[in-house]
């Protein structure tokens, strides 16, 4: 009766401490969240992504304060390895189920391998695969999809977003939203 109790309560204490650990679901363009494997779905070298999974951040959402942006936010960081490199990634939002990050500019092009940790736990690996550019554009819904987030620059404190009721004029300055231009 005692040893099956010991294996038992051994089996729950694993149990949670598996749940508990850091798991990767996507890494996409904080912008037009293409999956992996679509065309222009590659992560480009100074661009921003979402990474999404579970226990891979606080449960409330941390925000970088100020700049530099730090690559220790909230008690969770991401690693990117690449070319027989580890590069740490620039938090911007930290939350269990979500990472904003800014990949380094010098991460080589082609096939990583990236990982959270959050207390003090890593997660596993999944693959992504770097790009020099691939231009993602922010849209109103957020979702990647629908119209782009375009805004009218009719002077410095009046800078509406481009809807059908407020188009802009011929030869009209506007403003696009977007990341993944590629390396600074």
């Amino acid at each position: 009766m005692q040893r099956t109790l010991s294996l038992t309560i051994t089996a729950a204490a694993l149990a949670m401490t598996a749940a508990a650990q850091p798991a990767i679901t996507g890494a996409l363009n904080t912008a037009s969240y293409l999956v992996r494997g679509l065309p222009n779905s590659g992560l480009a070298q100074g661009s921003m992504i979402a990474i999404f999974g579970r226990n891979i951040g606080p449960a409330a959402i941390t925000q970088a304060g100020a700049f530099p942006l730090p690559t220790t936010l909230g008690g969770t960081s991401a690693r990117l390895a690449a070319g027989g490199q580890n590069f740490d990634l620039f938090l911007v939002y930290s939350v269990a189920t979500q990472v904003g990050a800014i990949i380094p500019s010098n991460v080589p092009v082609g096939n990583a391998t990236l990982t959270v940790s959050f207390g003090g736990q890593t997660s596993p690996t999944i693959p992504v695969e770097i790009v020099q550019s691939q231009l993602g554009i922010f849209t109103i819904n957020q979702a990647g999809s629908g119209p782009a987030v375009v805004q009218n620059v009719n002077s410095e404190s009046d800078r509406p977003i481009n809807t059908i009721l407020a188009s802009a004029r011929p030869s009209q300055a506007m403003i696009l939203w977007g990341t993944g231009l590629g390396p600074i």
